[in-house]
């Protein structure tokens, strides 16, 4: 019986694409406010806690939001801790930055 085993990989690379009209976020209906307050358990303090949710279409670019925040869309939810800011870019990408030790 004869084998055959047989490896291979890609790599692809390219530059990214420029941002056009089409791919900038301009914000949306709730103008970077937020749309409502979900609870979160929180095991490091052993406590529920109101937390401001956004919609995440709603940040406008540069908008920094400070944690805990829920930012909410159709598919997922990102959960910004405390301790943690996000600010939303041109294009609609979240950035998580630690802001302190808590």
């Amino acid at each position: 019986m004869a084998v055959e085993a047989i490896t291979w990989s890609v790599t692809v690379a390219s530059k990214p694409e420029e941002t056009t009209a089409a791919t900038v976020s301009t914000g949306g209906r709730a103008n970077g406010e937020p749309v409502g307050v979900r609870t979160l358990f929180e095991p490091l303090r052993g406590e529920s806690a109101e937390i401001a949710e956004y919609w995440r279409d709603d940040l406008s670019p540069g908008q920094v939001v400070a944690g805990p925040v829920f930012i909410a869309e159709d598919d997922t939810t990102t959960v910004v801790d405390r301790g943690w800011q996000v600010t939303g870019d041109a294009r609609g990408v979240l950035h998580l930055e630690r802001t302190d030790e808590s």
